[in-house]
């Protein structure tokens, strides 16, 4: 499983860290210092790197995080990972973002994993 993998992989680095588990659908939640990117980066193409999938890769240049309608966060930069293993039968939506609120600024990784993907079904 994507989510239990890239945790395990981040731990050391990671502020904070959560998964959510409810069977076959899996959210990770890991927090970072903004330095670490490069290195989540890696640690992202390389966990994702597989025989027998497809992995779709968004650039983000910038953004905007909305709360209730009014502007909350600034996206610095991000990347998003489509990611399909076709023998597990399983995707994952993959977003890395370098946030800032005024002047703090910091690392989220955000990961859904459905690990009964309804894409292989019918």
């Amino acid at each position: 499983m994507i989510c239990k993998e890239l945790r395990r992989k981040l731990e050391k680095i990671s502020e904070s860290s959560k998964i959510i588990d409810h069977g076959k659908t899996l959210a990770l939640t890991c927090i970072l210092k903004k330095e670490f990117y490069g290195d989540v980066e890696k640690i992202l193409r390389e966990t994702l790197h597989r025989d027998n999938c497809e992995i779709i890769v968004n650039n983000i240049k910038d953004g905007t995080i909305f709360d209730s309608g009014e502007k909350y966060i600034v996206i610095v930069k991000g990347i998003f990972y489509e990611f399909y293993d076709y023998d597990k039968k399983s995707c994952a939506f993959i977003r890395l973002y370098h946030l800032k609120l005024d002047e703090k600024e910091w690392l989220a990784l955000y990961v859904d994993e459905n690990i009964d993907c309804i894409w292989w079904k019918g």
